[in-house]
């Protein structure tokens, strides 16, 4: 019941992702802050976990990044962006 919200709480003249992104917020920087790193794979595992669906969960990422939060790039994202500049460069 502690993660439970209802929708009596909930501002009808706010987005629902919007008012999650605000909350989720503080929490994770308190997590990038103690981990180091957050990464967008980390973000939709967090994500996943609560249930949440794709489409809801892209739309408060994009309210995170507008509120000032930078996810980390994923090891496997940069590894594969340099795979392609060379690849491309041989050509």
């Amino acid at each position: 019941m502690k993660h439970l919200k209802t929708y009596e709480g909930f501002n009808e003249k706010k987005d629902l992702a919007l008012e999650i992104a605000e909350d989720l917020l503080p929490k994770l920087k308190k997590i990038k802050q103690e981990k180091g790193i957050f990464t967008v794979s980390m973000f939709d595992n967090y994500m996943e976990e609560r249930k949440a669906d794709m489409k809801l969960s892209d739309s408060i990422m994009s309210y995170l990044v507008d509120m000032g939060f930078d996810f980390d790039t994923d090891e496997e994202d940069q590894d594969d962006s340099d795979d392609m500049i060379f690849k491309y460069g041989l050509n």
